[in-house]
This record gives structure tokens, C-alpha cells and sequence, in this order.
């Protein structure tokens, strides 16, 4: 049997069953026969906040996903979200993963390692130790920028603290062979703390399994159709709903439009300002918005074939006016038209795929309007739209096109 020439580690604290982008980078990498993926993360939790059904906290699991080696160390789950029990559950996974987790990867012999950092961007620090040790250079995949990202979220706030992160984040850059980025607007950020870093655009996308849309609950479905009924204007909102993405801003917006009785406001998902929407718009009388909880992966598919338009909105902030939050890769590939609160590049993005209408961040006036602009156009015009943003999709973030540079890049830095 032919021995394989590349061994890759990713480190990460989130991996399957969560459901994260690098689980279909993963897959991608371990379909190539000359590449072995392993994968060193925690027991899963996110975002529900406990272990998933099948894990508890003490003992090590090995175990195995669409050919993938896992190796999973123990966490102290996120709990309730706040910010003792995030702190608890970030360093578990840096303390268990720098002590267990090495000894478990021993024989892997990795040729490089890859980190899909997202926050908290500690988890690049078991990487960096095992890529010493294993003399194996490591890919580091930003796709939240710190400490600018806990700082304008609020999650921290002391200066000493904030200047604590960023020498730790210098620090990882400088241990980074090769840095990923998510969107273009991350480089200066990174190249003014590590001025030579080798910097490379790798935009997220998304991919569907088309078997698992066979495997439909018809429950659920019914329950998803009784939401988004065919007479109303069904305005979804779909993904994480925290800080980041300005609940203020939906509530405010959603005020303005609750007396067009058509349009109706859908969330689809979970986070930490969830139940802050929900108990300020039963205070609030807001009647207008709906709540569909958070749902399989596979069933977004469904919820956008039954939605008129998508909605996509980010607080005002520098930080994540240079993000591209994964939902648009999502949304332009659902081939809907796109509304959106939104500053810097995620606004440049829908301005050029013509597939929506962009306002600016935290404007719930200006974001009202719009809904209202969208909801009297022509049902030609509106597929005009999302055939634009699916056209856009297709050029731009086809995830096949982006794996195909992602595994060159990794074949180049092994040679």
C-alpha cells in the first residue's frame, strides 16, 4: 500500500458535530489519497453551552469523521455565555490541549498544521508548541481579527488587558509560516504587528450535501412552513445572533415596520443576544418578529427557499467593517436578495454582486426603508437579485475553487 506523503494536524477548539466551516475544509484535504487529516479539539459544546449528547467532560475520545482522525480533549463547556464561563472554557481547551492533547497527537508526525482561528484566537498556542516540537510549519486561518474583536464586542475592556492580547497575538503571527485571512481588509491589521508575514486571501464559502436534504423531518418542515407562510413578506435573519450582529439595530427596525402588517421578521438561530430580542420586543409590543431557534444545518436551505429576502446586519464598529461575515457567502448562495445594515467590505461585496440593497450600520431608520423599498418591487426584479448574488457566488466563492488553492498552498509549504 502506497504510504502517504503529507500528514496534516488541524488544531482548533470547535470541529464536528459543531458546525463550523473547517469541518468541510477538513473533508476536502482528506480526499486527496496523499494527504492523512487528523484533527486535535475539544469535546463539543458550542453553542448550545453542555456537551453534546455522547460526551462528558472526563476522558479522552478518539474518534473517527469521513476518514478523519479526531482527538478530542476535555473542556469546560461555555455554560450560560458569560464571561467567566468563556474564559473558563477557552483556557480548559489551551491547558488540556498543551498537556493531553500533545501527548495524544505523538505519532501523528504531522508535516504542517493548519488553524481555522476563530475566536478565541489562544487556540493557535497548542499549534505553535507542536509545530516546534515537530519542526512542521503552521497555516493560521484568521477569521476574527484580536484583540479588536473582544474589545469592540465588549467582552473586554481593560486597557492592560486589551495590550496583554495583542503581544500574545503578535506573537502568534510571528510563529505563523503562512496567514489565511477571511477577507482582504485583515492585511494591514496583521502586517502592522508582523510587518514579513506571509499573507494570503482565502474567503470562507459554504458547501451543501445534497444527500442530507433527503433526510427532512416532515415536522420540522411543517413547523418551518407554518413560520414562513406564502402571503406574508418573510424577512430571515439566519445564523448567530450576538453582539456582533446589533440586536439593537433588528429591534429598532422591526418597531419602525410593525405596522406593514405583510412583512414579517424571522430568526433563525441562537447566541447571546437571542433572549434580549425576545424580551424586548414582548416589552416592546413588536409582534412583528418570529423565532425559529436554531436548526440542523442542512434545513437552511429550506428556510431560504421559503424566505422573500435575507437580512444581514453587523454593529458599527472599524473591526467589523473590515469582516465578511460567513452568513453572505451563505446568502448569495441561496440566490435571494440580500438587505443589509453593513459598513466596509461586506458592503462592498453586495454592491458588487448587485444582489441587494446596503445600508449603513446600526441605521434602523435607514434599514426600515429598505425593507420597505424591497418589499414593493416586482417579483422580477427580485429574482434579478439573487440570481445576481448566486452568479457572484459562483465567481468568487465557489468552495471547490477554494480548496483547490488551499491544498496548493499546503502541498507548497510541506515542500
Amino acid at each position: 500500500m502506497k504510504k502517504k506523503n503529507i500528514n496534516i494536524l488541524i488544531v482548533g477548539q470547535y470541529f464536528w458535530p459543531e458546525n463550523f466551516r473547517i469541518n468541510e475544509i477538513s473533508q476536502y484535504l482528506g480526499l486527496d489519497p496523499n494527504m492523512n487529516v487528523f484533527v486535535l479539539t475539544g469535546k463539543p459544546n458550542y453553542p448550545q453551552g453542555k456537551f453534546f449528547k455522547g460526551y462528558k467532560f472526563w476522558g479522552v475520545i478518539r474518534e473517527y469523521f469521513q476518514g478523519i482522525t479526531i482527538f478530542r480533549v476535555p473542556v469546560i463547556p461555555r455554560g450560560n455565555g458569560s464571561a467567566l464561563m468563556l474564559t473558563l472554557n477557552y483556557f480548559s481547551f489551551l491547558l488540556f490541549s498543551c498537556s493531553v492533547g500533545i501527548f495524544l497527537i505523538r505519532k501523528t508526525n504531522p508535516n504542517i498544521l493548519l488553524v481555522y482561528a476563530t475566536s478565541p484566537i489562544l487556540q493557535a498556542i497548542p499549534a505553535i508548541i507542536i509545530s516546534k516540537l515537530f519542526r512542521a510549519p503552521l497555516m493560521l486561518y484568521v477569521q476574527d481579527i484580536w484583540p479588536e474583536s473582544v474589545k469592540d464586542t465588549g467582552f473586554i475592556k481593560n486597557k492592560f488587558i486589551l495590550n496583554a492580547i495583542e503581544k500574545l497575538v503578535k506573537f502568534i503571527y510571528k510563529n505563523s509560516e503562512i496567514i489565511l485571512v477571511q477577507s482582504e481588509g485583515f492585511i494591514p491589521k496583521i502586517r502592522k504587528l508582523c510587518q514579513n508575514a506571509d499573507v494570503r486571501f482565502l474567503p470562507n464559502s459554504v458547501f451543501e450535501n445534497d444527500e442530507a436534504f433527503s433526510q427532512y423531518s416532515k415536522e420540522l418542515c411543517s413547523q418551518i412552513s407554518n413560520t414562513l407562510k406564502g402571503d406574508s413578506f418573510n424577512v430571515v435573519i439566519a445564523g448567530n445572533i450576538g453582539k456582533a450582529q446589533s440586536p439593537q439595530t433588528i429591534l429598532d427596525a422591526s418597531e419602525i415596520l410593525k405596522n406593514a402588517s405583510k412583512i414579517k421578521i424571522t430568526i433563525v438561530g441562537s447566541g447571546s443576544s437571542l433572549n434580549f430580542i425576545k424580551e424586548q420586543s414582548k416589552l416592546r409590543n413588536i409582534h412583528n418578529i418570529q423565532f425559529l431557534g436554531r436548526l440542523p444545518a442542512p434545513y437552511l436551505k429550506f428556510v431560504y427557499e421559503k424566505s422573500s429576502i435575507l437580512l444581514l446586519t453587523l454593529e458599527k464598529s472599524p473591526i467589523f467593517s473590515l469582516t465578511i461575515p460567513n452568513r453572505l457567502q451563505s446568502y448569495l448562495a441561496a440566490g435571494k436578495p440580500i438587505v443589509a445594515a453593513v459598513d466596509g467590505e461586506a458592503k462592498k461585496i453586495l454592491e458588487k454582486s448587485k444582489a441587494g440593497i446596503s445600508v449603513p450600520s446600526s441605521d434602523p431608520v435607514a434599514l426600515a426603508n429598505a425593507i420597505l423599498k424591497i418589499s414593493d418591487m416586482k417579483e422580477k426584479e427580485l429574482k434579478k437579485m439573487g440570481e445576481n448574488g448566486k452568479n457572484y457566488f459562483k465567481l468568487h466563492f465557489d468552495h471547490f475553487k477554494l480548496m483547490d488553492i488551499l491544498k496548493k498552498w499546503v502541498i507548497g509549504a510541506v515542500k
